[in-house]
């Protein structure tokens, strides 16, 4: 049996072929799993969660009594480990307010330079995520540590766990994840004795021994829209639980909440589906994005997300999660932040010198790249009422040179008061082709939250949480645009993402999944297409004398590793000729189609002009 997050979603299955619109109305009704669950698995809104979720905040609430001394620890990989350093930024902003110093500390595998780009193949590696997390609990006394790994699977995360069990006295370990235990990956571990699931039949073991010493929180919120594609479902309700929790360990210690610890998590969670719903009810606004996407990315353009302080973050995550889910180039879709590194706060600082995608700045942007935008670009502001306020007198400006060259200049803001026929505020708003006011139900919301933000003065404890909601409002719908642009442009067969580079062990075998089930093969026929188109062989190297680290690393710098693999493995034809196919497709769907119907890999048409 396929773990959750590697199976298909039968909402999905002709999202390949569906239109903007309709491809919203699929991402929908997927993300609405998050919150009433996927069959009879437990859900992130079921009492054993609830009662799990409080339970961790009142531990988390411990730790936050001490924060000199102790250490709140987000680790993760790929997304998990983007979302690990958000979550960190948010928190330690919140002590910092209180006049106190942050206790937060995220750690990602690869470092830094991952935030920004795909460097998944330190995830393999569960020494390296030990050593990570001694670093930065160095002389901690007590330290939370949170593991993000969305199938239960990354070793990184692995090796983390299972040395914090062997430091109980100092450490206590969470498993976050979305694959029920039995679930979890159970393939050997190169350089490591053990298996993911065997450390997390441990850690259940721990969990059950001695309560509050060791967590697992794995509700189930069904595949993923594009199968596997854990940025999406499983991304947003690791944000949603991990914000629960923090923000009502915060309460807790602060002592603020008017109401149990499980109904005020009940409210938390309402928060968050209540700003699900409000959010696609834009849905037919969101698809102009989705249009623009497409014709840029169809087109050699360009997508730019532009914002301040976290929305410009989130608009960093969406977009450096694209090169691994879609094979995309690192500057087909980039976003940027008003000052910099300066104000995005990750610990390594600069990372400027490691090349021109890593250059994050807004002001960067604005000097140095419009004057090349093309009429295929598009860019899309992300504003907050503040942000407006702020950058008022800007905007005419840049729209003027914005336009110059394209006329797919947008916006998405956020209402968030009743003042929404402001006229500097519609004026400021004039100046984009396209522009989505987003009001979210706040007084919907405050009800629901209450009982958790009473004592005055709340207008801080509110304003953080508010935040909180409009970051996931706009993840849902810059996933919506980031994904529904890979589609249009043939990258997604089906519901699953063809085009997915191979850069660690996951992809590598998700990539073997992927050629078995389109070619209709054994696996290990599917190994050997994968394992030729690696290396350029119609030979397969010796397996004998090479370990799956050494084709991964083979892999993670080439394209079109897999769709050359299944062209090779669906007409049983030489590597040099499935190239030739995909010169002639370069939408790898497309080739698919033609190769299936006329079952004659010489002379293809494209069926779509037919």
């Amino acid at each position: 049996m396929l773990p959750v997050t590697e199976t298909s979603n039968v909402l999905t299955e002709h999202i390949d072929v569906s239109p903007p619109l309709e491809i919203l109305k699929q991402l929908q009704a997927c993300d609405a799993e998050i919150f009433n669950g996927w069959k009879d698995y437990l859900s992130i809104k079921s009492e054993e969660t609830v009662h799990l979720i409080g339970h961790l905040a009142q531990v988390a609430a411990t730790i936050l009594k001490d924060v000199s001394h102790n250490a709140i620890v987000l680790s993760g990989c790929g997304t998990s480990g983007r979302l690990a350093f958000l979550l960190c930024r948010s928190f330690n902003q919140v002590l910092t307010n209180q006049g106190l110093p942050g206790c937060y500390e995220y750690i990602i595998a690869g470092g830094d330079k991952a935030l920004l780009t795909s460097q998944e193949a330190p995830e393999d590696d569960p020494h390296s995520g030990i050593q990570a997390l001694k670093k930065v609990t160095e002389g901690k006394k007590k330290v939370l540590l949170i593991g993000i790994t969305c199938g239960l699977s990354a070793p990184f995360v692995a090796g983390q766990l299972e040395y914090c069990m062997d430091n109980p006295d100092k450490y206590i370990p969470v498993l976050l994840g979305f694959n029920p235990v039995q679930y979890a990956r159970n393939l050997p571990i190169e350089n490591w004795n053990k298996t993911f699931l065997e450390v997390a039949r441990r850690l259940e073991d721990c969990s059950k021994n001695k309560a509050g010493s060791a967590f697992i929180i794995n509700p189930v919120v069904g595949p993923e829209a594009i199968t596997g594609s854990s940025r999406m479902k499983s991304g947003s309700a690791t944000k949603i639980i991990l914000e629960t929790v923090l923000t009502m360990a915060h309460q807790i210690t602060e002592q603020c909440s008017n109401t149990t610890v499980t109904d005020a998590v009940k409210g938390l969670l309402s928060s968050y589906q209540t700003i699900y719903n409000a959010t696609y009810t834009y849905s037919d606004q969101i698809v102009q994005f989705i249009d623009w996407a497409g014709m840029s990315l169809n087109n050699n353009g360009h997508v730019y997300y532009i914002g301040m302080d976290s929305l410009g973050v989130m608009g960093i995550i969406d977009a450096s999660e694209c090169p691994p889910t879609y094979g995309a180039t690192l500057e087909d879709i980039r976003g940027f932040v008003v000052g910099g590194y300066h104000c995005y706060g990750n610990r390594e600082g600069s990372l400027v010198h490691l090349g021109e995608p890593f250059n994050l700045s807004a002001e960067h942007f604005k000097e140095d790249m419009i004057d090349n935008l093309t009429t295929y670009d598009t860019v899309i502001f992300l504003l907050r009422e503040e942000d407006l306020h702020k950058l008022h007198e800007n905007i005419p400006k840049i729209a003027e040179s914005v336009l110059k060259h394209t006329n797919q200049f947008g916006a998405i803001f956020f209402q968030e008061t009743e003042d929404k026929d402001h006229v500097d505020k519609q004026s400021t708003l004039s100046h984009f082709k396209h522009h989505i006011s987003v009001e979210l139900p706040w007084r919907q919301i405050q009800q629901q939250t209450a009982p958790i933000f009473h004592i005055e003065p709340k207008d801080e404890q509110v304003k953080h949480f508010s935040t909180f909601l409009i970051e996931m409002s706009l993840k849902w719908i810059l996933n919506s645009v980031s994904t529904g642009g890979h589609i249009l442009i043939g990258k997604v067969y089906k519901n699953f993402m063809i085009d997915v580079r191979v850069s660690n062990n996951k992809l590598y075998h998700r990539a073997i999944g992927i050629i078995k089930q389109f070619a209709e093969c054994s696996y290990d026929e599917a190994k050997t297409a994968l394992l030729k188109s690696i290396y350029s062989s119609d030979t397969v190297p010796d397996n004998d004398n090479l370990v799956t680290s050494q084709h991964i690393n083979k892999a993670t710098s080439m394209d079109k590793v897999v769709p050359t693999a299944l062209v090779m493995a669906v007409i049983n034809c030489s590597i040099e000729e499935a190239r030739k196919v995909l010169q002639e497709f370069t939408v790898v769907s497309k080739a698919l189609q033609s190769i299936k119907q006329t079952g004659n890999h010489g002379k293809q048409t494209d069926p779509l002009k037919q």
